[in-house]
């Protein structure tokens, strides 16, 4: 894959993981593979948010962790945000039940089976070629990052979750609180 500025894209993410028959879209992605040791080595998944990705984010994980771990690293942009557009013209239904924390998480693991099939990693987590995953995240992408190991974790091996809004989801904090 060449990376241009506009980044790259995973032609194959659901529309809508619970109702196949809607189709795929192409959600964008930023990766840096130059580090990368081969089947074995960790895979770093940067998670978006709210906003376009212009580019990786976080550059201590794709400068500093992946080059001492011989690591493989990529940013996902979130659906709905920048070119990760699932549909063109969406009504409110359909933010409502495709702009939800849960089909987010389903784009996650569909990425990174994807890459790490691509990447040559095993499976099997005994095997010397498994590649343990990692995601990153800060604020709702580290709310999201966190709700990878607790929800797939037999996709994610680790989490970094920075100044996850955890009580403000769980409706201990005053809405207000979050700005």
């Amino acid at each position: 894959h060449k990376q241009g500025q506009g980044g790259l894209f995973f032609k194959e993410q659901m529309i809508d993981h619970y109702n196949e028959g809607m189709g795929v879209f192409q959600q964008r992605y930023y990766e840096k593979i130059d580090h990368f040791e081969g089947p074995g080595s960790p895979v770093f998944v940067i998670l978006g948010g709210e906003d376009p990705l212009e580019g990786l984010l976080y550059p201590f994980v794709y400068d500093h962790l992946a080059l001492e771990y011989g690591g493989y690293a990529a940013a996902l942009e979130h659906r709905f945000f920048g070119e990760s557009m699932p549909l063109t013209n969406p009504t409110n239904a359909d933010l409502h039940h495709l702009l939800a924390v849960r089909q987010a998480l389903l784009d996650i693991v569909r990425f990174v089976e994807y890459k790490t099939n691509e990447l040559g990693c095993s499976r099997d987590r005994s095997s010397p070629d498994y590649c343990p995953v990692i995601t990153v995240g800060g604020s709702y992408p580290g709310f999201l990052s966190a709700l990878m190991r607790f929800n797939h974790s037999d996709v994610v091996d680790i989490s970094y979750a920075s100044s996850a809004p955890f009580n403000l989801y769980s409706h201990h904090l005053d809405p207000g609180a979050y700005y």
